[in-house]
């Protein structure tokens, strides 16, 4: 398995958990989420806040990520292919149009 991070860089692994914070919190145009197997948020970094609108505070170890998802994804379970995030632009989405259109109103149906 290839490494992620060049270990011998840091010398205590507190330098390296606060590189790679700082790495996360700098991602601000893509939402970076990490959860555990039963779905409770454990991550979530300003990317995230900026796309659902949850403050970090609100999410991490409160929601499960089905929350982030249309429910008619959820319902439908694994399909294969990523559900259709609930609070994504069709921006970012491959090919064009193939998100759901929800970005003014992720959190407010929530």
């Amino acid at each position: 398995m290839a490494s992620l991070l060049d270990a011998s860089t840091f010398l205590d692994p507190t330098d390296a958990v606060d590189f790679i914070a700082n790495v996360l919190e700098a991602s601000t145009e893509y939402s970076i989420i990490g959860k555990d197997l039963d779905g409770r948020i454990l991550l979530w970094n300003e990317g995230a806040r900026r796309i659902y609108g949850y403050e970090a505070a609100e999410v991490v170890g409160k929601l499960n990520s089905d929350v982030l998802h249309d429910p008619a994804d959820v319902d439908a379970g694994p399909t294969g292919k990523a559900p259709s995030p609930a609070g994504a632009g069709t921006a970012a989405c491959s090919p064009p149009g193939s998100c759901s259109p929800r970005v003014a109103t992720a959190r407010a149906s929530q």
